[in-house]
């Protein structure tokens, strides 16, 4: 569910060394997913204290993602090797499949 870390993600230890500070893009239909996998995690490593997780506005353009299926998958990476969509800009990997010999 985590979409990117690349250009704005980030992970780090906080100044006390007590806790661990992360970063990155996760889609809005995916935040409780991700919220629960976090609290599965420390549950299951024994943590003491349960996770914190805040959304956090930004003026950054969003990285593109695009789900895919078994079909799809295959021609979402041709249209990738040539280059990636911007954010909100039409998937060309759609007119692809159609027209792909």
């Amino acid at each position: 569910a985590v979409v990117s870390t690349q250009s704005t993600g980030k992970f780090s230890v906080n100044e006390t060394h007590t806790g661990f500070v992360a970063e990155g893009w996760v889609r809005v239909n995916d935040l409780e997913s991700v919220r629960q996998a976090l609290v599965k995690g420390a549950t299951t490593a024994g943590c003491a204290v349960m996770p914190i997780m805040n959304r956090v506005g930004t003026a950054v353009t969003p990285p593109t993602h695009h789900y895919t299926n078994k079909l799809t998958h295959g021609y979402q990476v041709i249209i990738d090797a040539y280059g990636i969509a911007n954010y909100q800009e039409i998937n060309p990997a759609i007119f692809t499949v159609v027209t792909f010999p």
